[in-house]
């Protein structure tokens, strides 16, 4: 008896066509999935941008010197408009980067919240200096209240950090007179202003003009061990003896004082090429740029220097660049997820087949019911 009824033959004819349909489909949503990848890490990865922006800070100010040395390599190295932005310091340049108004900035490192941003590099010691006004009774750091104190411009590192340092002693910024967001150098014409708080570099010549006149001088900063401990971005450090003038010296006697550091950071998601072009410019260029010019900056940490600072994680770029090495550790992270991602799509093909046999036979086992 010819048992190849109708029903069994429409079975056998539609299984080999259901397996050629699927297995179609399946490839091409794979190479559709794969165009689509491509397609989307294209669209979103961070591209060197077409002009190039470095937010810094006062004109003449360290930070605006040093942001034209780098902006200069770096037009050199990628080719790229660069220029450096005025700003009123390290809060208003945290603001720029998030905007997208620049790609890179200079800032005080403790006093701005770093999510969001990544370090590129630690550059050079900014120093707090106490400058009073002499015979006006300030001796010490709670002398200040009531008096008419500049702390630099609202938005910058330096009146950020001199607020910072004031609350450990108490003295809060409504305790001090008029004035308190006037430049440092103001007191030169302002006879009213008794006194300043300078956190700057130590090559800063606006400071070293200022400490050449004979009524200013340096207080030390008392505890600055407690407050090194309190607040980590601080260390303590000493002001030497002369460092600003000889005969008479200024200082008089070597200054207690503490020290933070300037950093070169950016957005998150900075192109690595920017960075790459950052970091050269630091550790290549800069040893090699003309005396006169190195000199009218803060002197950036060595190589070595920078590679051992750490306060704060740095980008991937700088510490393959600090470590060579590092880039063959990533790169065997890297094949070792590739084995691990082999691994698991071998598994998940294996548990698809096997759920397609279990398909297969339960569509034999309905079309046997059927045939019954």
């Amino acid at each position: 008896m010819n048992s190849d009824t109708p029903l069994n033959f429409a079975a056998r004819i539609t299984a080999p066509v259901l397996r050629v349909v699927y297995s179609r489909w399946v490839g091409v949503a794979m190479v559709s999935g794969l165009v689509l990848g491509s397609l989307l890490w294209f669209a979103t990865r961070e591209r060197l941008p077409r002009s190039i922006a470095v937010a810094t800070g006062a004109p003449n100010g360290q930070y605006h010197r040093c942001g034209e040395f780098l902006a200069q390599a770096i037009e050199q190295r990628t080719g790229r408009r660069c220029q450096v932005l005025v700003t009123e310091g390290s809060v208003d340049n945290r603001q720029r980067l998030m905007r997208g108004e620049a790609q890179l900035a200079i800032i005080q490192n403790g006093t701005i919240a770093m999510d969001g941003l990544t370090v590129i590099a630690p550059l050079f010691p900014d120093v707090v200096h106490m400058v009073v006004r002499k015979g006006r009774g300030i001796q010490k750091i709670r002398d200040l209240i009531g008096k008419n104190v500049a702390l630099g411009p609202m938005g910058s590192g330096m009146h950020a950090s001199a607020v910072d340092i004031l609350s450990h002693y108490g003295v809060s910024e409504d305790r001090l007179g008029g004035n308190s967001q006037a430049y440092f150098r103001n007191l030169e014409q302002d006879d009213s202003l008794d006194a300043a708080i300078v956190t700057t570099a130590y090559v800063n010549q606006d400071l070293k003009d200022l400490l050449g006149h004979a009524e200013f001088e340096l207080l030390d900063i008392e505890n600055r061990e407690a407050i090194s401990i309190l607040k980590s971005h601080l260390s303590p450090t000493t002001i030497p003896r002369g460092l600003y003038r000889e005969g008479p010296a200024v200082p008089a006697t070597p200054k207690q004082s503490l020290a933070t550091t300037s950093l070169l950071v950016a957005r998150e998601g900075v192109a690595d090429e920017l960075v790459r072009a950052a970091v050269a410019a630091l550790y290549e260029d800069y040893p090699h740029a003309p005396l006169e010019d190195a000199n009218q900056m803060a002197r950036f940490f060595s190589k070595d220097q920078a590679s051992r600072w750490q306060q704060l994680p740095l980008h991937t770029i700088t510490e393959t660049y600090f470590e060579p090495y590092k880039g063959l550790i990533l790169l065997k992270d890297f094949m070792e997820s590739m084995v691990a991602t082999k691994e698991l799509s071998f598994t998940l093909g294996a548990g698809v087949y096997v759920l397609w046999l279990s398909r297969g036979k339960l569509i034999a086992r309905r079309n046997d019911r059927y045939l019954a």
